[in-house]
């Protein structure tokens, strides 16, 4: 039998109020545990707010799991929420572009860095310029401007 992994886990708390669809756990102050009937029903609530509104779910809710819950409440659970699956959304966007990105960058350096030796030209012909060097290996072509 596999088992399954719980949905909800007990979380660090960061502030003085306890959160929806948790409560402090007795043995540790800073420790929240999951309150899996809350956290059931608030994603069903999350399901009612597609056809009702915010004031009528959190009546809703409040009704099912004992606990209140004003409707700016849900609506800031939802907000964070919302804007947290945003944020990890974007992070995949761009995380496939720089993989996608880098994969063409890939392409492009195979294409000019390993072509045959036979094949590769040079970018620009140097050798018109050694007929107006002086000899003293620094290349420059101040003869060129004094022949002109």
């Amino acid at each position: 039998m596999t088992e399954e992994k719980p949905r909800w886990r007990p979380v660090p708390r960061f502030s003085r109020q306890v959160p929806f669809g948790y409560e402090l756990d007795p043995n540790d102050s800073e420790i929240l545990n999951p309150i899996v009937e809350q956290l059931e029903a608030l994603e069903e609530a999350k399901q009612y707010l597609k056809t009702c509104s915010y004031r009528e779910v959190a009546r809703w809710l409040s009704a099912k799991t004992g606990r209140k819950i004003s409707f700016q409440g849900l609506h800031k659970i939802v907000r964070s929420e919302k804007k947290r699956k945003d944020i990890a959304n974007l992070y995949r966007y761009y995380t496939a572009k720089a993989k996608e990105c880098a994969e063409k960058e890939k392409l492009i350096q195979s294409r000019l860095l390993y072509v045959p030796q036979e094949d590769r030209k040079d970018p620009v012909d140097l050798s018109s310029l050694d007929e107006y060097d002086d000899g003293d290996g620094r290349g420059d072509t101040e003869a060129v401007h004094l022949q002109a």
